[in-house]
């Protein structure tokens, strides 16, 4: 996935793999 983007809650997004931001 993508990470590296930061969310709200500080961590980071990971749509394409995850499908949720995560930490």
């Amino acid at each position: 996935g993508y990470s590296g983007v930061t969310d709200v809650s500080g961590g980071y997004t990971d749509w394409v793999e995850k499908g949720f931001p995560t930490n």
